[in-house]
């Protein structure tokens, strides 16, 4: 449990990172980021990767649709972003990777939803949510160099994603939709 813990944190340090530009939202932009962070902070902290599938979609049915799309859409961010597509699907978290992709069309980033879509299909079909058989998937993906292009399989869409994520004002879609969100107060009750 303790790898679980160490994610939250990173995911909370990631969260920290956004940078918002809050264009006619009334709000300050720290404000406004200090909102979404406490939404993803709020989301991410309540799903379990590393107890199998059976934790994973229980730990998911305590949030709300909207809050589970947020949740899987920061933890897939964090991870490409940290490692590329390579170490999302080498990690636990890469058990998401479906839901991660349902998420981004769901909160309005449907560029970022057909590359998580393309890096899935890299993989046999039904797609592995056993982290065993993912890295075993990912083993036989990868080429040789030492270049990221010659040995990851995911370089290109590592690069088109990032590219996806600069233009496509991510952080301003992501506060918008966190902004639909009950306050966390509502939410506890």
């Amino acid at each position: 449990m303790s790898g679980h813990v160490s994610r939250r944190a990173s995911l909370r340090a990631a969260a920290s990172g956004f940078v918002l530009a809050c264009a006619g939202c009334g709000a300050p932009a720290a404000d406004r980021g200090d909102r979404l962070q406490d939404a993803i902070a709020h989301c991410t902290g309540s799903v379990i990767f590393d107890g199998g599938e059976a934790a994973y979609q229980k730990s998911l049915s305590s949030l709300s649709p909207e809050e589970s799309h947020l949740a899987l859409v920061a933890w897939c961010d964090t991870e490409v972003c940290n490692g590329g597509f390579h170490q999302f699907f080498l990690n636990s978290t890469g058990m998401v990777a479906p839901e991660a992709s349902k998420g981004f069309r769901a909160v309005g980033l449907p560029e970022c939803a057909d590359l998580v879509d393309e890096a899935i299909g890299k993989f046999s079909s039904p797609y592995p949510r056993k982290q065993g058989e993912r890295e075993l998937a990912l083993k036989s993906m990868i080429g040789s160099g030492p270049k990221g292009h010659e040995w990851n399989p995911f370089h290109e869409l590592d690069t088109r994603y990032y590219a996806a994520k600069s233009r496509g004002r991510f952080d301003e879609v992501l506060a918008a939709y966190a902004d639909r969100l009950p306050p966390l107060s509502k939410r506890a009750e």
